[in-house]
């Protein structure tokens, strides 16, 4: 008897722009991106339910969430963990996947028509910016040799690396744009949404940038991503997950600043 696939929302809202996907195992479905910078709280549910239900699915029916878990917007991370946390809660089914949203990012340079680059390149770094002058930031090595199609796993079952063809060779971490030339490898490739803002500071010779259209992270690479680790048995439970903000948000510790608190 064949197996019934495995029913998958993926949601991202770590960036500004946000977006659902929806995938029957390790093939991707449909997804669908909102419509206006940070405006998740508005459009999340309804881009849900307009998928889900576009594939046939009652809501109950979903089997595993996957969420952006961050670093990245401190609001709209608050907002897929909720929102991945309401579901498991209404439907003790549904496991969890909470995905890096570095992993994220750091998919979208295999779409890239960059091969030659790419394939000279010693290491892949993916920068979101962290404010105060600091990114978050991870670092990767190419991995050519993965034998294993997209979306397929060993024999096993198991993945050995989260990221597909790729060796995470520091998570993500804040750091300075002059650490993080520092802790890299050259030639290096450089992507994602703080080179709206920090390209300068990173411009050195042996570093390149992806074009702009792939520094943001997309529902189809949460998808992606975490696919391998639910192969990999990566889940979460509903009260575990939590956004992955590596620094307390600005306001908070402007508050203890103020009244004293370290």
């Amino acid at each position: 008897m064949t197996a019934e696939p495995v029913r998958i929302l993926a949601i991202e809202t770590s960036s500004r722009i946000g977006g659902v996907a929806v995938a029957s195992g390790p093939r991707l479905l449909a997804q669908e991106q909102f419509t206006a910078d940070l405006r998740h709280a508005g459009q999340l549910l309804g881009t849900m339910d307009r998928l889900v239900r576009a594939q046939g699915w009652p809501v109950g029916r979903i089997d595993q969430v996957y969420v952006s878990a961050g670093p990245g917007s401190f609001t709209g991370l608050r907002i897929a963990t909720a929102a991945a946390k309401a579901l498991a809660f209404a439907w003790p089914q549904i496991r969890i996947v909470a995905v890096p949203s570095t992993d994220v990012i750091a998919q979208n340079a295999l779409q890239a028509d960059a091969a030659e680059r790419l394939a000279n390149v010693r290491q892949v770094a993916v920068v979101i910016d962290a404010q105060r002058q600091q990114l978050y930031a991870a670092l990767y090595e190419r991995r050519p040799d993965e034998a294993e199609p997209d979306g397929q796993s060993s024999g096993d079952g198991q993945f050995d690396e989260p990221v597909a063809r790729f060796r995470t060779v520091r998570p993500a971490a804040v750091i300075s744009a002059t650490q993080l030339l520092a802790v890299s490898r050259k030639p290096l490739l450089v992507l994602g949404p703080a080179l709206v803002s920090h390209r300068k500071a990173l411009t050195q010779e042996g570093v390149f940038f992806l074009d702009e259209s792939y520094w943001q992270p997309r529902p189809d690479q949460v998808h992606r991503c975490g696919w391998r680790r639910a192969q990999a048995g990566q889940f979460t439970t509903a009260d575990e997950l939590a956004p992955l903000y590596l620094r307390r948000p600005e306001a908070v510790e402007r508050w203890e600043h103020l009244h004293g608190k370290t």
